[in-house]
């Protein structure tokens, strides 16, 4: 009895604290889910949360909550499933080979149990949630002016290809890359009909098969963490890269760059080594969508004004 009370003091303190400062109600009932060890204790949490509730505004949201997860009942055991796959802990030998080659055995084994889930813990298994989360994202680029019809891409750790399809109509050409192989699989498949997109399997090391000055856009979206947990040298190593394969003032876009770590010293730490390889850091920001609770970075390469400027 006490471990249940005590498991559902933590899911109670994760809903009224995600309520209060108003995340998004996914990412709320997404939080509250990994804290619960059984779906009872979302439901205790959840009346627990209602009766304390005198604020029309957090009351408001959390029913939003609450009805997402009567609509979602399947999500616990979804969610469990995929963090049971899924070991975030760090490498043992600290050996990139080993590091990165340990997640393309994790993502292959998510692509088989849990292909959309895997991805994106957020969308809580739901196909429609995830494409509308998917679109606000493609629209911030494009509201950004980051996606243009002459302009090509790369996509790092592009996963089943979600992002690729949806880019595809507004670039010229879009190269993705992931270390799992059962989902560059699936991402030739989802995107066969595409001519202007391209799915390579990469060791995850670095982006070192790509020309220099070939892209406009390199995009990551909740990548970059995974770089962290498998070295430092593999963080510097994609930054060192995508500074090269960008053309003069091109983007690189970083949706979530390490996990564990506050939005500040994330944003210094990305900051210093931007500003090693080259990179001006142009935006940095939190709360830029409604479906998603990422953290959004974009780097520019320097163009020949910037150098002027500088001087």
């Amino acid at each position: 009895m006490a471990e249940r009370s005590s498991a559902t003091s933590r899911v109670l303190a994760v809903i009224e604290e995600g309520v209060a400062a108003s995340v998004p109600a996914n990412i709320v009932l997404m939080r509250g889910l990994i804290e619960a060890t059984t779906p009872a204790h979302i439901d205790t949490a959840l009346a627990q949360a209602r009766r304390r509730s005198q604020d029309a505004g957090p009351g408001q949201r959390l029913r939003a909550v609450e009805a997402l997860w009567r609509s979602h009942p399947q999500a616990w055991h979804l969610i469990h499933d995929v963090l049971a796959t899924a070991d975030h802990g760090t490498g043992q030998t600290g050996i990139v080979d080993q590091s990165t080659s340990r997640w393309a055995a994790t993502f292959d084994r998510l692509a088989e149990t849990a292909p959309d889930a895997g991805m994106a813990l957020y969308a809580l298994g739901d196909p429609d949630l995830l494409a509308a989360a998917t679109a606000e994202i493609v629209d911030w680029l494009d509201r950004y002016g980051l996606l243009r019809p002459d302009h090509d891409a790369v996509e790092i750790g592009c996963g089943n290809g979600r992002f690729l399809k949806a880019l595809a109509p507004k670039l010229r050409f879009v190269t993705g890359l992931d270390v799992s192989a059962k989902l560059v699989m699936d991402a030739r498949a989802r995107c066969s009909s595409l001519e202007n997109v391209r799915v390579n399997r990469t060791a995850g090391e670095d982006l070192g098969a790509l020309a220099t000055a070939s892209v406009d856009l390199v995009l990551a979206v909740d990548v970059f963490p995974y770089l962290h947990l498998a070295s430092q040298g593999v963080v510097d190593a994609h930054l060192r890269d995508a500074a090269r394969l960008l053309r003069p003032g091109g983007s690189l876009v970083i949706l979530n760059y390490a996990y564990g770590v506050d939005p500040t010293s994330q944003q210094v730490d990305l900051d210093r080594r931007a500003t090693a390889h080259g990179l001006l850091v142009k935006r940095f920001a939190m709360g830029d969508f409604t479906l998603w609770d990422g953290t959004s970075h974009h780097l520019r390469k320097p163009t020949l004004a910037d150098t002027f400027i500088a001087n």
